[in-house]
């Protein structure tokens, strides 16, 4: 990690997947442990904050996204993209240096404070203007509505824990159909 910027190389073989497909339908996935322990944030963001090495470490996530989106741009791909950031879970239980606002617990319970996170879905072609989506989704119903909005219908597909999601982000459904 030290001798060498992981923020880069990530970043750079990420963006290199989207150049190489950017003419057929992609999936990418781009997760950061930049603001999991330990902090490591390279040199050059060292300091860009009065937060230390949290602040340090999402500004340098705040780069990398930045890079993809800006990738997504250059190649006129970003209407057509959907692209969704989210968190894997709530604030850390080791410290009292967050919070989960009026929610209770944090990461590794499953109160709402451990499993509820905001998250941001961006598709310009699609979801036209800002909004907010009060009902709860979860990151399990990515895949059927990627599935659904592939048009695929897989064989012998088990039972999924999750659903289509898309007519909630429309706007067109303010419930789920079923429970999480």
């Amino acid at each position: 990690w030290r001798d060498e910027d992981m923020a880069d190389v990530f970043t750079a073989r990420a963006i290199a997947f989207i150049e190489e497909h950017r003419r057929d339908p992609f999936f990418l996935f781009f997760s950061t442990h930049d603001i999991h322990v330990p902090r490591m944030p390279h040199e050059r963001f060292q300091g860009a904050t009065a937060l230390g090495y949290r602040g340090d470490a999402i500004r340098q996530m705040d780069w990398c996204v930045g890079q993809l989106l800006d990738t997504l741009d250059r190649l006129n791909l970003t209407d057509q993209t959907l692209v969704v950031f989210c968190s894997d879970n709530g604030p850390s239980y080791i410290h009292d240096f967050n919070s989960a606002g009026p929610f209770r617990g944090k990461k590794g319970t499953l109160f709402e404070g451990g499993i509820r996170v905001p998250a941001i879905v961006e598709w310009p072609a699609v979801l036209k203007g800002p909004g907010v989506v009060e009902t709860p989704c979860v990151t399990s119903d990515f895949y059927p509505t990627i599935l659904a909005l592939l048009d695929i219908e897989m064989e012998n597909q088990p039972v999924l824990d999750g659903l289509n999601i898309l007519p909630i982000l429309e706007g067109k459904a303010t419930e789920r159909r079923e429970p999480i």
